[in-house]
């Protein structure tokens, strides 16, 4: 070997070095490196996993606003039996009839609702009407029909209406 006068490598000594040096951390980087980068590079699979993140909070929307749509639907169903139990009612004027008649105008009217569960207040001129004391006898005076339908917004234990959720709808006639 050839000897230096000062203290720095020969050519050959200085290249064989730095290959030493290099080319281990280079094999072993060089690999982890290039995994990476094609890990990086590769989306399969980042809508399948976007999708389990966002998904089950979009089938949970989708459920609240098929519940809604269905108290919706419901109130409108509701609304519509009182109306037909008030013209019931206020065209019933003479009959001995009048309750039952505007009851089973709602009962019809509400459809698909369980009748049971509707709760029906009648009034004739302010006065409460019931089965047995319901005379309308006077035109010019005002029927009034007002019923309430409990409504269920709970789907897989979360309550979408924040409480007890009750519809309620009332519709007045004049009697004829």
């Amino acid at each position: 070997m050839r000897e230096m006068t000062d203290d720095r490598m020969s050519g050959t000594d200085m290249q064989r070095t730095q290959r030493n040096r290099v080319e281990a951390p280079r094999l072993a980087g060089g690999v982890v490196a290039r995994a990476a980068a094609r890990l990086r590079r590769d989306r399969k699979g980042v809508a399948a996993l976007e999708f389990a993140l966002v998904g089950p909070l979009m089938f949970m929307v989708l459920l609240g606003i098929f519940i809604l749509g269905l108290a919706v639907s419901n109130y409108q169903i509701l609304t519509n039996a009182a109306i037909q139990g008030a013209l019931a009612l206020s065209l019933a004027r003479g009959s001995s009839t009048a309750y039952t008649t505007a009851l089973n105008a709602i009962n019809t009217a509400a459809g698909t609702l369980t009748t049971g569960s509707i709760t029906t207040t009648m009034t004739v001129n302010g006065t409460a009407c019931t089965s047995s004391s319901c005379t309308v006898s006077t035109a010019g005076v005002v029927a009034t029909v007002t019923l309430s339908y409990p409504c269920n917004m709970v789907i897989y234990g979360y309550n979408y209406a924040g409480g007890t959720c009750s519809l309620s709808s009332s519709s007045s006639n004049v009697v004829q």
